[in-house]
């Protein structure tokens, strides 16, 4: 109504854009895409459509598709890391922010422990809800206003759909402040994922609708 131009990307939902859920390890995810962008993993597939459609608005380029490949050519060339670490260190952060690798200026967690399933398979289905509450009960978002967030506790390496996951290729990793409370996630971790032998791979973009 303000004459804004607008786009919404309808993006699959079935499993998490990153493998990783939580504050710290989604910011390491994110991180990643600017320092060793690999096109064929969601996020950063997702990142170049969406800078795209963003280019396109803006008449920058002629299409999204051309507005992706501005963006992987700046991906890959390094010039986005460069830009970004400028933007930080106006903001008065660490000039070396991308130094020392993702997590070199980030909180960790002090327990870090992988949930294997009882049983080998692969992943057929993913429940979001479990897992985005599970990250909220290990103190990584609130339940009330007043709340703490702890941004060192997640999720991370957190299995897809079609992934096997065995007994050397656990279903994620979750951190956590203590021992007791990465033993009180696993039982929800497993619950979260559905196992088979076969998974149908949902496109990540469905669709995109013009405001």
């Amino acid at each position: 109504a303000a004459g804004c131009k607008s786009r919404a990307v309808v993006t699959d939902m079935n499993q998490p854009v990153a493998p990783a859920i939580g504050n710290a390890v989604e910011v390491t995810e994110a991180l990643k895409v600017l320092t060793d962008p690999k096109p064929e993993q969601r996020l950063c597939q997702l990142t170049i459509a969406l800078t795209g459609e963003l280019l396109e608005l803006a008449g920058v380029s002629s299409s999204a598709e051309e507005g992706g490949r501005s963006a992987l050519s700046v991906l890959t060339s390094g010039k986005a890391a460069e830009k970004f670490v400028a933007m930080v260190a106006e903001l008065g952060g660490p000039m070396d922010v991308l130094d020392g690798g993702p997590m070199a200026h980030l909180p960790v967690a002090p327990v870090i422990q992988p949930v294997f399933p009882c049983e080998g398979g692969v992943v057929e289905a993913i429940d979001g809800q479990i897992l985005g509450n599970l990250v909220v009960q290990l103190g990584g978002g609130r339940t009330t206003p007043q709340d703490e967030i702890d941004p060192r506790v997640g999720l991370s390496q957190v299995a897809g759909l079609g992934e096997t996951v065995d007994e050397h290729r656990p279903f994620a990793f979750v951190h956590a402040a203590k021992l007791s409370d990465v033993e009180a996630a696993a039982p929800a971790v497993q619950a979260a994922f559905q196992l088979g032998s076969n998974a149908a791979i949902p496109p990540l973009i469905h669709g995109r609708l013009d405001g």
